[in-house]
């Protein structure tokens, strides 16, 4: 799959109190991210007075892109994987050979803020970015 995690209730879309998902285009919510490729993806919403959130930020240096599996109900899954189950293409099958390695690496963001405008996501991935590189 890849990295996925899920959000309390409070903040999934479903749950009507204003919580959101969306990603380094501006799609948002499952009907417009779901199967998508994105840099990254963010969801996050209110919880006693404060929008809190996560983001995952898959590392460009990853072996393929990653395309987004989020819910509304609270669900949210970076997957280089199942290409074809997302509508993309041929069957995404990986062969790792014996003592060989896969590794998969994400950027993860745990925010909180007054509201979400005050969040700027996309500075926090050009951080990201700069930071993985000191690696």
């Amino acid at each position: 799959m890849g990295l996925g995690v899920r959000v309390g209730t409070p903040i999934m879309v479903k749950s009507g109190k204003g919580g959101r998902i969306v990603d380094d285009r501006g799609r948002r919510n499952e009907k417009q991210i779901w199967g998508k490729e994105a840099l990254w993806c963010d969801y996050g919403g209110p919880i006693d007075g404060r929008f809190v959130g996560v983001t995952i930020m898959p590392n460009p240096d990853n072996f393929r892109a990653c395309r987004w599996h989020v819910r509304d109900y609270g669900f949210m899954a970076a997957n280089s994987f199942g290409w074809k189950a997302f509508g993309g293409g041929d069957s995404s099958k990986i062969r790792v050979a014996t003592n060989q390695k896969l590794s998969l690496r994400y950027g993860i963001l745990l925010h909180s803020a007054t509201d979400d405008k005050a969040i700027d996501l996309h500075t926090a991935y050009r951080d990201y970015l700069q930071v993985r590189k000191q690696k």
